[in-house]
């Protein structure tokens, strides 16, 4: 059976990914700390059925990940620290937290033995240049141009940590 972790994986984007999965009949693995998600009626729903376990981590404490398989195929990092409040009055740590979350699962996946893929997603966030200085439409399609606001606003320590990469999104047999 292929098996998936998905780091975040109480929130919007996780559970719906997970509950994806999970009908698909993959092993999922939720890892979340419940800062933003929750534990509401729809995720306990998701946790009670057969091949879906639910860790309450927080991926920046040492160690964080110890109790987690070393047997994924598929892991999906989707665990940030985001909100436009929290950029505003803690940018650095917001930076330094979301490093730590990545750098740990990044860790993670090098330490896995059956790693197919590795999928670090980006946030909404990054467009608030867009925002600015283009019409940005709901949903937003993937053509949509990113821009960068001034460098000397609070925006950028937001993006920063997901621009490391290249924003992208696969899912399990894609490539």
């Amino acid at each position: 059976m292929t098996r998936v972790l998905i780091t975040g994986g109480a929130g919007f984007m996780g559970f719906h990914l997970a509950r994806s999965l999970v009908q698909e009949g993959y092993q999922v693995d939720l890892v979340d700390n419940l800062a933003r998600g929750v534990k509401d009626q729809e995720l306990t729903e998701l946790l009670s059925r057969p091949g879906v376990r639910f860790f309450p981590l927080d991926l920046r404490e040492p160690g964080g990940t110890a109790a987690l398989s070393l047997d994924y195929d598929y892991i999906y990092h989707l665990a940030a620290i985001v909100g436009v409040a929290h950029v505003l009055n803690r940018p650095f740590e917001v930076l330094r937290d979301n490093t730590l979350l990545l750098l740990a699962v990044l860790e993670l996946a090098r330490r896995q033995r059956r790693l197919q893929r590795f999928i670090f997603t980006s946030t909404s966030e990054v467009y608030a240049g867009t925002l600015r200085y283009f019409h940005l439409p709901v949903p937003t399609p993937e053509t949509t141009p990113l821009a960068v606001t001034d460098l000397g606003s609070p925006a950028p320590p937001t993006c920063s940590p997901r621009f490391t990469g290249k924003p992208s999104a696969a899912t399990p047999g894609s490539r």
